[in-house]
């Protein structure tokens, strides 16, 4: 596609081929048209990268061009030799080149995008917007290290692709254990069977290690807070339990001896509970509930500090 122009007709057989054995392959899901444009996106742009080749042949030739004119200008001059400013100019503009490709190539994606959202009802649109976050579609483009568990079988990415656009999984229970009707959105919110807690502790225990490893001491995990006595707060909302806890403590964080609190919490956009305009009205509500309930208490009683760690359940964006 980088060498030879014109070639849209040779490359409609393979297109068709990724539309008929390897797309239902990978989303385990019947597709429309738009659904083929939503995948042609890069993983960033909530898509999976899987471009149309009879679309894309013509703006890859024009780039494989127009990086490489500073190239073809030095052959057709017949230079045998260059000297290092020559060199260095050729490389400038090659970069300059290239550089200049990449935000084009962004441009048209936030085109398309913006177009396929407009196609799309408020709720998916909002969805593919969530996609677009930074690091919701990590997991996608992530090296398959085993060392770091980074390793999904292919039961496991069938349905992590249909986590990522909402698509019924296969085989799943009509109804949950808790006897409610099942779906995705319920079985990312349902606390029984441990999976909300366990994602949370997941979470918990790599802020704890990364702590640790960057130098941090006296790093726990679920720390109590120091009793209240006689202490008075102008807000109700301030956790005054004896046994209050946390997630994550540290000392060195900030100042060397100071202790630092940190304080989780992985939420679900789609939860009733958080039927918010934006997603970072989301963000706000939960940072807040948290400040709310327990900022005044380690300031006034533990005199350290305190920070939320706020996360949304898609692979996994947070703040």
């Amino acid at each position: 596609m980088r060498t030879i122009n014109n070639i849209e007709h040779l490359l409609q057989p393979l297109e068709k081929a990724i539309q008929v054995s390897f797309l239902p392959t990978v989303v385990k899901h019947t597709f429309n048209e738009l659904d083929r444009l939503i995948y042609t996106l890069p993983a960033k742009f909530g898509g999976l990268g899987i471009f149309d080749p009879t679309k894309s042949c013509h703006t890859e030739f024009s780039s494989s061009t127009r990086a490489t004119a500073p190239l073809v200008h030095a052959i057709k001059d017949q230079q045998l030799f260059l000297t290092p400013e020559e060199n260095f100019a050729i490389s400038k503009e090659t970069s300059a080149a290239k550089a200049g490709i990449t935000i084009q190539k962004s441009a048209e994606h936030k085109i398309t995008l913006r177009r396929v959202q407009e196609r799309l009802p408020s709720e998916k649109a909002q969805h593919m917007e969530l996609l677009c976050k930074k690091g919701t579609s990590a997991w996608l483009t992530t090296l398959p290290l085993e060392e770091f568990g980074f390793v999904l079988n292919k039961q496991e990415f069938s349905d992590a692709i249909c986590l990522r656009y909402n698509y019924i999984i296969k085989n799943m229970p009509h109804r949950c254990a808790c006897g409610e009707a099942n779906s995705i959105n319920h079985a990312l919110c349902c606390k029984k069977g441990g999976y909300v807690s366990m994602r949370h502790n997941q979470l918990r225990d790599l802020i704890a290690h990364l702590l640790t490893s960057v130098g941090c001491r006296d790093v726990q995990t679920e720390p109590p807070l120091i009793p209240i006595d006689n202490e008075v707060f102008d807000r109700k909302s301030v956790n005054t339990a004896a046994e209050a806890r946390l997630d994550v403590s540290a000392r060195g964080v900030w100042n060397s001896m100071d202790r630092t609190f940190v304080d989780v919490r992985v939420f679900h956009h789609g939860a009733p509970s958080n039927k918010c305009p934006t997603i970072e009205k989301s963000f706000q509500k939960h940072e807040n509930e948290k400040k709310l309930t327990y900022n005044r208490r380690i300031l006034q009683v533990g005199k350290g500090h305190f920070h939320t760690f706020s996360l949304l359940n898609k692979r996994c964006y947070g703040r």
